[in-house]
């Protein structure tokens, strides 16, 4: 069964989340980016299914933490990536397995590169 193409990004800062959409766009225009701002939306669009990867935020403006959504994501079987530079988030994003880190300030090239190996691009 092949992976669905739908990232859900989770990202807080608007600005940020544009030019990753862009970014994620540019490498192959198949890919469907759904952005989530906020954890609640993230739960709901988590739950709903047909997320093939989570690109998730270390830590968001309503409190909740990456590590959290993680923790979800990881239960029902999807694949996340995450970006933050909190050595204290890193750990705990570790121990559900992501299949990549991307540090901020983000690295456009790393992304295009995971982005590219998780879908075999």
């Amino acid at each position: 069964m092949a992976v669905s193409k739908r990232i859900l990004l989770i990202e807080d800062d608007k600005s940020v989340a544009r030019l990753t959409q862009r970014i994620i766009k540019g490498i192959d225009s198949s890919l469907e980016v759904v952005i989530a701002e906020d954890s609640e939306a993230a739960m709901e669009l988590l739950n709903a299914g047909e997320i093939g990867l989570a690109l998730i935020d270390g830590k968001l403006k309503d409190g909740k933490t990456g590590p959290m959504i993680a923790r979800v994501a990881r239960g029902l079987g999807v694949p996340f990536m995450t970006t933050t530079s909190d050595n204290e988030l890193i750990e705990a994003f570790r121990r559900y397995e992501p299949v990549a880190y991307l540090t901020k300030p983000d690295n456009i090239q790393k992304l295009e590169i995971e982005i590219k190996k998780f879908y075999s691009l």
